[in-house]
């Protein structure tokens, strides 16, 4: 960290896995980066979070950047833990932190959850540009989606940074179609498909 400006915090496990995989990678190793920076006196941290942070609110209700954390397994309990470190390493300590709840960044969509979640590789290499030359900027959260027509998800907060996505989902509407993968009954209703079906033993009329 020593002589470095921002540090791009990409790292991790990336999909569900066993507590004990996720505990280190994506809690131990996530404090590991946020408090060498703080020693090295890094001014800002972009931290890829992920829309599985809120994963267990019903499709049915359009996101903003303000909803309470609902995390739809131990990857999405990790993600809640990093936003909230990089909001307390912002509160205590004065570093400049963004959280980018990142959606499905994915080529192109695979299915159609993705037709309203996608973060195409252009949109997310402007939308780290533009998180790394924010001139002031304290602590935020951010959808890391593109300019999907089908999007449910309010990122107008985006402007902050003037993050401007440029891609649409929509395009590949008909590939994906063809594709008819069906989603399991759990994974249609919420924001985190399928990550909210695995292992669900629960009782789905409880979720509001």
């Amino acid at each position: 960290m020593e002589g470095i400006d921002v540090v791009v915090h990409m790292g991790g496990r990336g999909t569900e896995a066993e507590w004990e995989v996720i505990h280190e990678k994506n809690i131990v190793g996530t404090y590991n980066v946020f408090e060498a920076a703080r020693r090295q006196k890094v001014r800002r941290v972009i931290y890829a979070s992920s829309h599985h942070a809120v994963g267990f609110y019903r499709r049915s209700n359009t996101l903003d950047l303000n909803v309470a954390p609902r995390p739809d397994g131990p990857y999405g309990v990790s993600k809640v833990f990093g936003e909230a470190l990089g909001r307390m390493y912002a509160d205590k300590h004065g570093m400049s932190v963004v959280s980018l709840r990142i959606g499905a960044f994915r080529q192109k969509p695979e299915d159609i959850r993705h037709l309203s979640v996608w973060l195409s590789p252009r949109d997310c290499l402007q939308l780290i540009v533009k998180c790394i030359e924010a001139p002031d900027l304290h602590y935020a959260v951010i959808y890391g989606i593109s300019n999907n027509t089908r999007s449910i998800w309010d990122n107008s907060g985006a402007a902050l940074i003037g993050y401007k996505p440029e891609d649409d989902a929509e395009v590949y509407l008909e590939e994906v179609l063809q594709k008819g993968t069906p989603e399991g009954d759990i994974a249609a209703v919420f924001h985190g498909g399928h990550f909210c079906q695995m292992d669900f033993d629960g009782d789905s009329s409880r979720i509001d």
